[in-house]
């Protein structure tokens, strides 16, 4: 569908015929593709050439199905597992729910497409030192430690140690299965 409007003048068929200079707003569209619109100061005979893109559909289906899609294209954020964009739209998709490991990632959206998303179950230790200012490590193979906390997979093994100048350092290190908090004390020497 066309639609041509200018203030005092009547489209007919897919053209209107104004005098130079007259501001023209414009509207293609058709279903199944994205709209398209604008506006236009005609100065003398003009074609404007309006191809559309055909929309298609991304839906993300997570497990836990009770988890958060978070999906972002084109400057514009939803939370929600369904978005339809332009056919060859970049998409950044976020999957996340409290216990379990986030996954995100881009896909270029050419055709309706459904992703599933597995989350992996986690656990997150964290150290509180004593005294606060003792210097907190936390590892585990693949993963890195955010401020005195680290999440990892259930049952990954963590290595801690905190130190300090002047104090008996402490090592050990958990077998993570839910999440843990350790208020960790070294002794001075």
């Amino acid at each position: 569908t066309v639609h041509i409007t200018a203030p005092g003048y009547v489209q007919y068929n897919n053209s209107i015929t104004v005098p130079s200079g007259t501001l023209v707003n414009w509207e293609v569209s058709c279903a199944g593709m994205e709209s398209k619109t604008g506006k236009r100061i005609v100065t003398e005979t003009d074609t404007l050439p309006v191809v559309l893109d055909r929309i298609v559909t991304l839906t993300v289906y997570p497990n836990p199905d009770t988890a958060t899609v978070e999906l972002k294209a084109n400057g514009y954020t939803q939370v929600g597992n369904t978005i339809s964009v332009a056919a060859g739209t970049r998409v950044h998709w976020k999957v996340y729910k409290s216990g379990y490991l986030p996954k995100s990632d881009y896909i270029t959206v050419n055709d309706n497409t459904p992703l599933t998303v597995p989350l992996t179950a986690a656990a997150t230790l964290t150290i509180v030192p004593y005294p606060s200012d003792a210097i907190v490590t936390i590892t585990a193979e693949g993963y890195g430690q955010y401020g005195n906390k680290i999440t990892v997979p259930l049952n990954t093994r963590v290595y801690w140690s905190v130190v300090k100048t002047g104090y008996v350092g402490q090592y050990d290190y958990e077998d993570m299965t839910a999440d843990e908090t350790k208020d960790i004390t070294l002794t001075p020497l």
